[in-house]
């Protein structure tokens, strides 16, 4: 009895040993198996490996020498239109400090420009993706295209809406002006006092079309800024302040000879803003279209806030975009080439000269604007071979 129990206790024994080796060697080859199929998964579809990789900003330099293939970057164009999608890919990370970033603009500035035409389209097919239907170029401006009389139009700045009246109705275009890829090379001219003394006049006017802002004067100012205007904007404080809200002829008549100097331009005016300003900017438009035979356009509510959300997420910015980076954002697929003159946020140049606010008056500046971020978000799209940034001299 004693011996046939210790044989089946060896029996049993042997059972438990040899399970528990099997046990082993099935795991050690289950863990084989999954590290060769994650290394073969590896090997035949890197992509799927490199897709955080991608979706992060490519290396200026190498953007602009073509020293890196673009391949990974167009292969990562955005598929959602997802704004928080655009915000990461195209974040820029240059330093807060505003002295340490002016020594790296310097460099920037000294490098040669090259425009990147395969990574330009990849930026405006994203562009256009991220801001939706709202955003597209034909929503740019109210036309008789995408409204009709008696629509209901929300003001973007606080909660209130307008009819489309008979009075607007009857000044909106037909049609848009703006339609993809009908202009080669566009010069949009920011009012920065670094324009004095720039001599950049030339440059800006051998543009197909110039784009200018909040009537900053062109007259007197020809050598440095140019004389060519095709686009205008003008923002209703001007009017306020310098026109007294229009109230009186002598305040139009005044208002009219001041647009002499944009004869043949169009107007931009931000009439769906602020709806105590509504009635101003409309009547101004009437002075400009009767008086001086200026074409006004006015900005469609929609689109501004699509593009004013894209960048307050991208560069981390204040809500309310400039009316300069609107325009530039919207303009992208209109011209082929932009070249960019008189944005800058600093008091001083590069080489430590005094810049006033504006070249052509000697207002302070405002605070309601991250100029110093979209600076920035010039910068990074000046690097990558996007738009051309013109700091300084010509």
């Amino acid at each position: 009895m004693g011996t046939n129990t210790f044989y089946n206790m060896s029996r049993w024994a042997a059972f438990w040993c040899k399970r528990a080796l099997l046990r082993v060697v099935f795991r050690s080859f289950l863990l084989m198996s999954i590290i060769l199929l994650s290394i073969s998964i590896m090997v035949l579809s890197p992509n799927l490996y490199s897709v955080n990789e991608a979706h992060r900003p490519t290396t200026v330099s190498a953007l602009v020498t073509g020293r890196q293939s673009i391949n990974s970057t167009l292969h990562c164009a955005i598929q959602n239109g997802s704004l928080s999608t655009f915000a990461r890919k195209y974040a820029n990370h240059y330093t807060a400090n505003d002295v340490d970033f002016l020594v790296a603009v310097d460099i920037i500035m000294k490098r040669k420009w090259q425009q990147n035409s395969a990574f330009s389209q990849v930026f405006r097919n994203d562009l256009r993706a991220a801001l939706g239907d709202k955003g597209k170029l034909d929503r740019f401006i109210l036309t008789r295209q995408n409204v009709r009389w008696g629509d209901k139009i929300n003001f973007y700045r606080h909660k209130a809406s307008a009819r489309i009246s008979r009075q607007l109705w009857q000044l909106l275009p037909k049609d848009t002006f703006f339609k993809p890829g009908i202009i080669q090379r566009c010069s949009v001219v920011g009012s920065s006092g670094i324009l004095k003394g720039s001599q950049c006049g030339h440059s800006i006017d051998k543009a197909d079309f110039v784009f200018r802002f909040n009537l900053a004067d062109v007259k007197g100012y020809e050598t440095d800024v140019g004389g060519k205007t095709n686009f205008t904007t003008l923002n209703p404080s001007l009017i306020m302040i310098k026109y007294s809200s229009l109230r009186r002829k002598e305040d139009r008549t005044r208002f009219a000879e001041a647009l002499k100097q944009f004869k043949g331009s169009l107007l931009f005016l931000p009439a769906f803003a602020f709806k105590w300003r509504y009635q101003m900017l409309i009547q101004a438009a009437s002075v400009a279209k009767k008086s001086v035979g200026l074409q006004p356009i006015f900005g469609h509510p929609d689109h501004y806030t699509s593009v004013a959300n894209l960048w307050q997420k991208t560069i981390n910015g204040t809500r309310w975009t400039t009316t300069g980076l609107h325009v530039l954002s919207s303009i992208l697929d209109f011209c082929e080439q932009i070249d960019v003159y008189g944005f800058w946020p600093f008091p001083t140049t590069l080489d430590g000269r005094a810049v006033s606010y504006h070249y052509h008056n000697d207002i302070n500046g405002t605070t309601s604007h991250s100029f110093g971020k979209e600076f920035r978000g010039l910068v990074y799209l000046h690097e990558q071979g996007i738009i051309k940034l013109h700091i300084g001299s010509c």
